[in-house]
């Protein structure tokens, strides 16, 4: 297997909200779904459900396949998905519209139990310009532009100059986004159009033929609309199910189709999606593979998760 890999994750993102928001993104995983003959394949996880309503402990699961040690003393150091990629001859890159190096935050605390993520190309410095104020990004529905043109263009112009640098090579490429993490949920739809386009563009060149792409974010919508009550009769559902897709070459979907529709009415959790990133890294010798999105999952319930402050909406019992 061994694939090249993309991967699309969006901060604050249900299921259910980017079939409203991104549409034009939905429509197009969407177009590889339940076809006769397709070229590619595309599967969604209906019961995709996050650990916590928050993002680090659902992306120290994802990322680096581990709990946070709360209290625990004997634990070793967990390093990221991505070295697995480097040592399997992949060239990493990645680009945010976020002006931090990461979502998780290295510091004293995290460097603790974590080993920090190192690809080697980053296109972050735009996100860090003084015109583009990073804070910004919890405040409303508005377009964020610079010099011109919407910041999220930058992103994925760097994106297909790393995919064209190293065309030939076997390749991450990881997009993270955080415009979605904002009161209105409206904001998202600012990046639909720059997305779908990036994902037609590479289609049309052919650099998908051995590609797999994961598109998936941490939790859902978990910031309370006026008037408040709204809030408490969905959010609880909506923060616990948030977005999964993963859209396979032909060659890969057939050999695994059977596993991976059954898949996508099983229990998973970002550490499925951890096992997953293994497993493409190293293909179906991997260690990982049996819990991986590929394999014949086992029925879980919540207490095989571990959630916490997050109530179970699929469990089996």
């Amino acid at each position: 297997m061994k694939l090249p890999l993309s991967i699309g994750y969006i901060d604050t993102l249900s299921r259910a909200r980017a079939m409203k928001t991104i549409k034009k993104t939905m429509a197009w995983f969407e177009k590889f779904m339940n076809q006769k003959n397709p070229s590619r394949e595309t599967f969604q996880f209906f019961k995709y459900h996050a650990i916590t309503p928050y993002t680090l402990d659902n992306l120290y699961a994802s990322l680096h396949g581990i709990f946070e040690p709360r209290g625990e003393t004997n634990f070793t150091r967990a390093e990221s998905f991505v070295e697995t990629f480097k040592r399997n001859g992949y060239i990493t890159g990645r680009a945010t519209d976020f002006c931090i190096t990461e979502f998780i935050n290295y510091d004293n605390y995290s460097a603790s139990f974590l080993w920090d993520m190192r690809y080697d190309h980053e296109g972050i410095p735009l996100s860090c310009d003084p015109n583009n104020n990073y804070l910004f990004y919890s405040y409303g529905p508005y377009k964020k532009c610079m010099y011109g043109k919407d910041v999220l263009e930058y992103q994925f112009e760097y994106a297909l100059d790393f995919w064209k640098t190293y065309e030939q090579e076997k390749k991450l490429l990881y997009l993270d986004f955080i415009t979605n993490h904002e009161e209105s949920q409206e904001k998202v739809k600012h990046l639909d159009e720059p997305l779908v386009q990036f994902l037609q563009l590479i289609e049309k060149k052919g650099w998908l033929e051995d590609t797999a792409i994961l598109f998936y974010s941490d939790h859902g919508f978990h910031y309370p609309p006026p008037p408040a009550y709204e809030y408490y009769t969905f959010t609880f559902t909506e923060r616990a199910l948030p977005a999964l897709f993963i859209n396979l070459p032909r060659k890969v979907s057939d050999k695994y189709r059977v596993m991976i529709k059954e898949n996508q009415q099983k229990f998973v959790s970002p550490f499925t999606i951890y096992s997953s990133f293994l497993t493409i890294a190293e293909g179906a010798g991997s260690s990982h593979f049996k819990s991986s999105l590929l394999a014949d999952l086992p029925a879980i319930s919540c207490d095989d998760i571990r959630t916490f402050r997050q109530g179970c909406f699929c469990n089996y019992e």
